[in-house]
């Protein structure tokens, strides 16, 4: 690459920097690229040690369980002002900035009560062993 700069007629202050900021750049793309391959492929020697087993009864459970009943009992246990966070944002997939107009606060009061509201939720579902 140097070479063909130099025959192009460009000229460099400090052609040795040229050469190791470009083999820097080569070896950071190959990294790259070798780490991309690498997420995706797993030997096969390694592949009955990675594989996941599930007991029967596990998946006979989850089968019978019925989740929707559970979010709505979930949605139900929730005070009135947060049920009406929730089904703005997830049932009538209301923007931030909808939100904040419809229930008269700001987007930023409006953002944090959605975040306490996704936390609260993840806890009780932590709670019932999900």
């Amino acid at each position: 690459m140097l070479q063909q700069k130099l025959n192009a007629g460009e000229t460099f202050d400090n052609p040795r920097a040229f050469l190791y900021r470009t083999a820097d750049i080569f070896v950071k793309r190959r990294k790259t690229e070798i780490a991309k391959t690498a997420k995706h492929e797993i030997p096969f020697e390694y592949a009955e040690n990675t594989a996941v087993t599930f007991e029967r009864d596990y998946i006979a459970a989850a089968d019978e369980t019925d989740y929707d009943l559970l979010a709505q009992e979930l949605i139900d246990s929730l005070p009135d002002d947060e049920k009406e966070l929730y089904n703005l944002r997830y049932r009538d997939n209301k923007k931030i900035d909808e939100i904040a107009a419809t229930l008269g606060i700001s987007q930023a009061a409006a953002t944090m009560r959605l975040k306490r509201l996704r936390d609260k939720v993840k806890q009780k579902i932590y709670e019932k062993g999900g």
